[in-house]
């Protein structure tokens, strides 16, 4: 793991959504970036951060506020990728730390947006890992494993699912618990 002082950033992203799954793969955005910091050492977050992000091309449908609680106000009322983008170098130093994240759907699209904002990737010389296919291979279970199987298996409480910061937090929280549960045995 390429870390420093042995920590690792985990990142959860919720993006525009409707109910249209084929038209939501062409035209979802992000609007909401949550962070953690992990102490693997001490095995605790040490910092945490949320953004409402503005969707350039996109709007927030009523499903998509229905799922995440998040409405249309809210985003508007939110900052730019490219300033989450800046924000996320200086405060999370993420060219020294692994990037975590259940599955790689969140650091793919982080990417591909800022790409397509002539933003900077906050993650481009960082190390990435699937936290879901780790947390598989230690419990021995095959095929996808969601983060809500996860959380009820590691009696993980998670507040306000479906949003950035808690799903961040609640990935954080599943990581610690398996590396607590494997440095035992």
């Amino acid at each position: 793991m390429k870390t420093y002082g042995n920590i690792i950033n985990i990142i959860d992203l919720e993006l525009t959504c409707w109910e249209d799954k084929a038209y939501q793969r062409e035209h979802s955005e992000i609007i909401e970036v949550g962070i953690c910091q992990v102490d693997l050492i001490n095995k605790k977050i040490i910092k945490q951060k949320n953004w409402l992000v503005k969707p350039k091309n996109s709007s927030v449908s009523d499903f998509c506020e229905n799922l995440t609680g998040i409405s249309q106000k809210m985003v508007d009322e939110g900052t730019t990728l490219q300033k989450v983008s800046k924000e996320i170098r200086r405060n999370f130093a993420p060219s020294k730390y692994a990037i975590g994240c259940w599955g790689v759907g969140d650091v793919s699209k982080l990417r591909e947006e800022c790409l397509s904002l002539n933003a900077i990737d906050p993650f481009e010389r960082s190390v990435e890992y699937n936290l879901s296919q780790l947390y598989a291979f230690f419990n021995n279970i095959s095929g996808k494993f969601s983060l809500e199987e996860a959380i009820n298996r590691e009696n993980v409480i998670l507040k306000d699912q479906h949003r950035a910061l808690p799903d961040a937090i609640a990935t954080a929280e599943v990581f610690l618990s398996m590396i607590k549960k494997y440095q035992r045995s």
